[in-house]
């Protein structure tokens, strides 16, 4: 919760909590250092309700004060109240502080170029109603519509019924068009491209999954067959399939034993797009500097040779010292 009458949303601070991920019932340079001014909270556990009462704006506190507040309901209803407005909303000075009214959502991904990471926040969807008419005991109301995130299977997801484009990713055990705020994470899955988008792919994707289970658990099987010996050590661990009651359905690629976690398979390995052409880069600077020395040393009269002579190392000796030290080479340069 802000002070300048918005509830910020997104799971990283940064510098531009204004600029998106944000409930914003009137987004203003607001302060409460009045005493009477109040920002409170309510949460019941169906419903979260924030209130700003008696709130002024910066810099002008002969103006009567703002009171407001939004409800954020279990089932995705938005409500915004307006109790106090006694200036039009259009009009609010905006130089200092961004002024809203809305919501905005966005998602976060990590790059990584030449070994430098960098964050970058895109923003997806906005809606922006600071023309609506606000005015005392006027109300907003936002009816969440149905979206992919809200099926649990690759059936239901293929079979949506929904405005999106859904599609299921079993990387990932999740239902979506790519655009939410898991989005880094549906592109390090490859969610991008190993997506099912058909019912029949959700078959086929489902039965070559219970054919690797079998094959795992096979061989699984006949390594006990082999190693008798190993009977009483391996007597605690099993590996837990879709069927049985300690499988993780959230988390199917974690394999687990009754006491704690023993492997994690990764998903994916390799060095990235931008590690393979730093490491080219490196080698093209270091098989250039090696032609260029053995040019010089075969052609010494070359500007390179005779660079290559200054400066061989040798002479090193003599800088490191600051001692002018002559040869035969260096007097006939």
């Amino acid at each position: 919760m802000a002070t300048g009458g918005f509830i910020y949303l997104g799971e990283t601070v940064h510098a531009w909590l204004a600029a998106t991920q944000y409930v914003a019932p009137l987004m203003a340079n607001f302060h409460s250092k009045e005493d009477i001014a109040t920002v409170r909270y309510l949460s019941n556990g169906s419903q979260f309700t924030v209130e700003w009462n008696q709130v002024h704006l910066h810099n002008n506190t002969d103006q009567q004060p703002f009171t407001f507040q939004t409800t954020l309901f279990k089932n995705g209803t938005i409500v915004f109240a307006y109790k106090e407005i006694p200036a039009e909303v259009k009009a609010l000075n905006d130089t200092h502080h961004p002024v809203k009214v809305g919501l905005s959502d966005a998602y976060i991904t990590d790059k990584t170029i030449l070994f430098v990471k960098s964050r970058t926040i895109f923003e997806y969807d906005r809606v922006d109603l600071r023309d609506y008419q606000i005015t005392n005991g006027s109300g907003i109301i936002f009816t969440a519509l149905p979206t992919c995130l809200s099926y649990t299977n690759c059936q239901d997801c293929t079979n949506h019924d929904t405005q999106f484009h859904c599609v299921w990713c079993p990387n990932a055990v999740r239902c979506s068009d790519g655009t939410d705020r898991h989005r880094q994470d549906w592109i390090v899955k490859s969610c991008t491209f190993q997506s099912l988008d058909s019912q029949i792919a959700c078959y086929i994707g489902t039965t070559s999954t219970e054919n690797s289970d079998t094959y795992r658990n096979f061989a699984h099987d006949d390594h006990h067959q082999i190693g008798d010996d190993d009977h009483d050590h391996n007597d605690n661990k099993h590996l837990i399939t879709p069927g049985d009651e300690q499988y993780n359905h959230d988390h199917p690629q974690t394999i687990y034993t009754p006491e704690k976690v023993t492997r994690e398979t990764p998903v994916s390995s390799g060095m990235s797009a931008s590690g393979i052409m730093a490491l080219m880069i490196f080698f093209m600077i270091l098989l250039g500097t090696g032609g260029w020395i053995l040019y010089a040393y075969n052609y010494p009269h070359s500007p390179s040779g005779q660079l290559l002579i200054r400066f061989r190392p040798s002479q090193w000796g003599a800088f490191r010292r600051g001692e002018a030290r002559y040869t035969a080479a260096s007097i006939h340069m």
